[in-house]
């Protein structure tokens, strides 16, 4: 028996023997046996003992007494409790009172058998509701009828009704009670009930890996978008916004996948969502459930492999008055920093030309017949060489040149602050038999560069109807329909312009810029009747615009039915319909459409004869539809035997068929009023001017379609033994049109198994110190699928450029044996809590094996393919992920903290194909295009590799490289493979980590979250002077560079050679001095909010009023690598934002 021995003692050295025999003065009311224990110690100096399994934190006490002695006060103390005392020396001993054989039988025949029912308020049972004895640690569980039994109960006992969700009830025992309970006001988030989209089940029975997000935690941030909702708030998840064209990828876990598809499932309301979850209004979400596991995802099968994430919307609630809120927010961002990347200086750019010109590196274009464009410098230099000009006057001109930087002109005309509107209301309540939830957002969007914006309007409605005792349908209706409009085609011409470019005279005007011709040829080709061929940036703004429209309609309905208590029948369909128009329209001004008109005209005799391209503007329009019809069956279980054996389980099957089909063309000589437009000849050829080419009229033409089916059968089944022991078990078969000859090669069985040990139940049951103790196990298999794969020849349909004839090329040749993916995971974890789950938390550790991924393998080249793809490669990955949370104080100060900390290790066990080096060097994790991947046997998919660095040459200041432990020139290791090549880590992160600490005080929050990511590397950029006298480009470090001997002691920047050496350029830019730590602690976002006071929202009728701050993108406060460049931003900054709005409960 453990004995908790209570000294209540600060330090013996401060008792003094005065303090013994002191009387004792207390006045006290309803605490703590405990507590009343300490004040007497305290004005005594006795000490106590007792075991914590008589004197439990339940029993209370009451005391007023003055100057009374120790025997007293302990005797008012416990009066009214089975104890007793005994006093041995300075030592009170608290014991469990012994009754004699008289007060047993006295006691007995006050005992009754207690037996009821649970119901929630419209009368249904709520299976699995607590019936405990106040006061004691016994307690039964109600059984899918919601009835119970306790026997030998006092019938002076007091009893505690609880059940998740539902406000708890104390109630005098007696022989039959019907107990009805009310639904909690308490959030979502406060109630322990896990959604797989399958089913809802309590923590308590969970045994896989669960992450939920609630209101709470999804409201924290005010971003439209789902993306910056789970931004730096859920352990071993990472939201990857490095990709250049603006994507955003998700990874739960590490890679599971090489070739497949490597995001995770999103299930939106119980069914996949097929679109982009960026158009998910965040603010009709109720909460999110991430399924990391075998157990947790494996019910949904071949498309698990990357996890699942669960995302349920709002609902009403039965019994629930009209409740109304609106919520409204504005944010706004700084410009983007044009100057974050650290460029060559103007005065350097224009040395560089300079030195150029007198090379005679511009002399082929200058001399060219096709009278291409100059740069300034090189014009003004021209011009002085042919003596148009004198040397003062071409120095005179180029020195007003160099004070200024295009980048400014590109901020004032081309950049603005990005201002995001949101505003959602929605409304929502319920009757006993009906519920509904009605929802309308709106949110407005002006973009960082001028003249681009977009909106969203999203309508959400949801009902809920229980037609008898035994059947209720659902019915839910949700449209998305948004637009975006981009009109800055900064993009287009700013990767061309010199540094120094001027985008405006010195009166603010608008002008042209060297683009394409030279002034010159310009002027004369518009005196022969072409159009004007000069490029004017400012005046192209809207000259040119692309509008994307998508409208997402979803229709879901469903019924269930109670066959008998504990079975009931689930049958679910949903419709799905996406859309998209895309309209990019070249008016009649703008530069594409003239340049285009140009090029196709017919100049005889110095004169335009006749124009193959007509006038007018160029439409291109793509029209794309997906279709979805996902259909569900599915019988569900769940029975209490004996209050000791809980069976619940589901069982079923479901199809769905995905199709998409997409149109795409091109209309010249539009006419935007009339919606008129001009055929033209897109077979014939055309000579091309001014270059003497030949060439078709530029075309979009395409259609494509696609059909996917799915057939699964699934079940689910979990065993509980008296609240301690939870097993679980899960199955699936998925069957594809996109796999197998053979009919069994389209079946995919996937399965998993787990268990939960209940430990604080089972062993620490009575432990005032411990209030949760779990402990899950859990092995099974996911899957995965490559849409781009099948097991059938596939070609392509589609005109050839030359003849444009239509022709079939085979992009995916027969694979007879190809199988599905599969991941087996296996996954411990630990739940823990203690001090009255004051501190609260989990540590996970995973391992994962992928076996039969897609991958590259080596074919013979006679048979017209010199690789085949198919299920030859395996990866395995570890890790762990660890959650603590605290409530460090309660009361007028409320100060609560979250912390995670997450390791993600994955690597390539098998594959077939040797690795190219040039993608090796390459970062593919930015651009996740597959066709640059380079999986390396024993390392990640995603790595840093680099060439070890030796310095710079002494004597010449070129890059020399460690080779066979000497320092080298790069000729003399090209050509070596990927053994010659260092392995500097991970190019994602290793460690995930966040820290969040909210403060209340009074109606006043304070939140901040801190965001540590480890373990990976990044490649800095650096001077390329190919690039530099091609592209007018050029690197900072053109600064540091080593000029004379003595150099390589403090730069390791090459020299300049001219011609310039590509091969010299790209070996420094991927040697292994240009990679950097990546880690780095950023403050991630703040948000402070203010609620109003009751009185005031009594007058106005209103539940709540909260107003409030958020800032995000704070900044990075420490980072591993001496770079301006944040790491997790390597192309542009990321932009700090500052929202406020409202929030407003009706």
């Amino acid at each position: 028996m453990r004995l908790t021995t209570v000294l209540l003692i600060a330090s013996l050295v401060q008792v003094s023997a005065a303090t013994f025999g002191q009387n004792i003065t207390l006045n006290e009311q309803n605490v703590s046996l405990e507590s009343l224990f300490k004040k007497i110690r305290k004005q005594s100096g006795y000490n106590f003992y007792f075991d914590g399994r008589v004197v439990t934190p339940e029993l209370k006490g009451s005391i007023k007494v003055t100057n009374v002695s120790i025997e007293e006060a302990l005797k008012d103390v416990m009066a009214g409790h089975p104890l007793s005392y005994e006093i041995k020396d300075k030592l009170v001993i608290i014991k469990r009172k012994e009754t004699s054989i008289l007060e047993s039988l006295i006691s007995r025949f006050q005992e009754i058998d207690v037996t009821g029912k649970v119901t929630d308020e419209s009368g249904a049972p709520l299976a699995g509701a607590n019936i405990k004895i106040k006061g004691t640690s016994r307690s039964t569980v109600a059984d899918a009828e919601g009835k119970f039994t306790l026997k030998s109960v006092a019938d002076d006992a007091i009893l505690e009704v609880s059940f998740i969700g539902y406000e708890s009830k104390e109630l005098k025992a007696a022989g039959v009670l019907n107990i009805s309970l009310k639904m909690g006001t308490a959030k979502l988030e406060e109630v322990a009930v896990l959604s797989t989209g399958y089913q809802t089940l309590p923590k308590e029975r969970a045994t896989g890996s669960f992450v939920q997000l609630g209101e709470k935690e999804l409201e924290r941030n005010v971003g439209s978008d789902i993306y910056s909702r789970l931004r730096g708030i859920t352990p071993g998840l990472l939201i990857d916004q490095r990709n250049t064209e603006g994507k955003t990828y998700l990874n739960i876990r590490g890679t599971n996948t090489i070739f497949a598809n490597d995001q995770p499932l999103i299930v939106v309301d119980n069914f996949p969502y097929n679109g982009d979850i960026s158009t998910i209004n965040p603010n009709d979400i109720q909460d999110i459930t991430i399924l990391r596991d075998a157990a947790a995802a494996s019910i949904w099968g071949v498309r698990a492999g990357n996890g699942v994430i669960v995302i349920n919307t709002k609902k009403g609630k039965t019994n629930s008055p009209l409740n109304m809120h609106f919520n409204s927010n504005v944010t706004v961002g700084e410009k983007p920093d044009l100057f974050y990347q650290p460029l060559i200086s103007v005065d350097d750019m224009i040395n560089v030309q300079k030195s150029l010109f007198q090379k005679g590196y511009y002399d082929p274009r200058i001399n060219s017949d096709l009278n291409l464009a100059l740069s300034p410098v090189v014009a003004i230099l021209n011009r002085q060489r042919k003596g148009e000009i004198t040397e003062q006057q071409a120095n005179s001109q180029i020195d007003a040149l160099r004070g200024h930087d295009v980048r400014s002109d590109l901020e004032k005309y081309f950049y603005q602050k990005p201002v995001t509107q949101q505003y959602a209301l929605n409304f929502s309540g319920g009757a006993e038999r009906h519920t509904y939830f009605v929802s309308a957002g709106y949110d407005k969007n002006l973009l960082s560069k001028v003249g681009n914006d977009g909106d969203r309007l999203s309508l959400n409605m949801s009902n809920t109807f229980k037609i008898t005792s035994n059947l209720s349908l659902d019915a839910r209706l949700v449209y998305t329909k948004s637009n975006s409009v981009i009109k800055n085609n900064e993009s287009d011409f700013s990767f061309s312009l010199d540094r120094y470019t001027r985008l405006t005279d010195d009166n603010g005007n608008p002008v042209a810029i060297p683009f394409n011709y030279t002034p010159e040829f310009q002027q004369l080709m518009l005196s022969r009747g072409l159009l004007d061929w000069t490029y004017n940036p400012i005046q192209e703004l809207g000259r040119q615009s692309n509008t994307i429209g998508q409208d997402n309609l979803t229709a879901a309905f469903g019924a269930s039915y109670k066959i008998f208590d504990g079975l009931r029948a689930d049958l679910k369909y949903q419709y799905e319909l996406q859309s998209s128009d895309i309209v990019k329209l070249f008016q009649e001004d703008s530069y594409i459409t003239r340049d285009l008109v140009n090029k196709y005209s017919v100049i005889i005799g110095n004169i335009v004869t006749k124009r193959n391209i007509p006038l007018g503007g160029i439409r291109d329009a793509s029209q794309n539809e997906l279709t979805g019809h996902n259909g569900r069956f599915q019988l569900n279980f769940d029975k209490i035997y004996r209050n000791k054996h809980r069976i619940n389980s589901l069982g079923g099957f479901e199809i769905r068929e995905t199709s998409a089909i997409g149109y795409s063309s091109r209309q010249y000589g539009y006419n935007e009023q009339h919606g008129s437009f001009i055929p033209v000849d897109f077979v014939g050829l055309y000579a091309l001017y001014p270059n003497s080419g030949f060439g078709n009229i530029p075309n979009v033409y395409g259609m494509s379609g696609t059909v996917d089916r799915y057939r699964s059968y699934f079940a689910n089944m979990a065993y509980t033994f008296n609240n301690k022991y939870t097993l679980s078990a899960s199955g699936r078969i998925d069957q594809s049109n996109l796999f197998g000859v053979r009919s069994n090669q389209r079946s995919a069985p996937l399965w998993s198994a787990g268990l939960k040990w209940n430990v604080k139940e089972d062993l620490f049951k009575n432990d005032r110190l411990i209030s949760a103790f779990d402990f899950r196990a859990t092995y099974g298999y996911n899957g995965n699928v490559d849409q781009n794969t099948t097991a059938f020849t596939t070609a392509r349909f589609a005109q050839t450029s030359f003849s444009q004839s239509f022709a079939a090329r085979i992009i995916n040749p027969p694979n007879p044996d190809l199988r599905w993916e599969k991941t087996a995971t296996t996954n411990l974890g630990l739940d823990f809590g203690i001090f009255a789950d004051r501190v609260t938390g989990k540590i996970e550790y995973y391992s994962k094996k992928g076996i039969d991924l897609i991958g590259n393998g080596p074919l013979d080249p006679t048979l017209g393919f010199p690789v085949f793809r198919g299920n030859i490669a395996n990866m395995k990955g570890k890790g762990w992920d660890f959650e603590l949370n605290t409530i460090n104080t309660e009361g007028m100060v409320k100060w609560e903290t979250s912390l995670f900390l997450s390791q993600i290790t994955d690597k390539v066990t098998e594959y077939k194909l040797d690795p190219i080096i040039t993608y090796i060097l390459s970062d593919a994790s930015i651009s996740h295009n597959s066709n640059f991947y380079a999986p390396v046997v024993g390392r990640p998919l995603f790595g840093m590799y680099s060439r070890p660095y030796a310095g710079l040459n002494p004597a010449t200041g070129s890059p020399q490289f460690l080779y066979q432990g000497k320092a080298v020139d790069y000729k003399d290791i090209m050509g070596l493979g990927l053994e010659y090549l260092t392995y500097h880590g991970r190019a994602t992160p290793e460690i995930l980590g966040g820290f969040r600490n909210t403060i209340e005080f009074k109606r006043i929050s304070l939140s901040l979250n801190l965001l540590y990511r480890g373990g990976y590397y990044f490649r800095e950029r650096s001077i390329n002077y190919n690039q530099l006298y091609l592209n007018y480009t050029g690197h900072a470090d053109y600064a540091k560079r080593w000029r004379q001997p003595g150099d390589e002691l403090i730069t390791n920047v090459p020299s300049e050679i001219y011609p310039s050496d590509a091969n010299r350029d790209g070996y420094y830019a991927t040697s292994s001095v240009l990679v950097k730590k990546a880690d780095n602690i950023r403050l991630q976002d703040i948000r402070i909010s203010y609620d109003l006071p009751q009185n005031i929202l009594s007058r106005a009728k209103l539940k709540q009023i909260q107003l409030y701050g958020f800032v995000n993108n704070v900044g990075i406060l420490w980072k591993a690598a001496d770079t301006p460049i944040d790491p997790d931003s390597p192309g542009s900054n990321q932009q700090r934002t500052f929202a406020f709005g409202a929030s407003v409960k009706f």
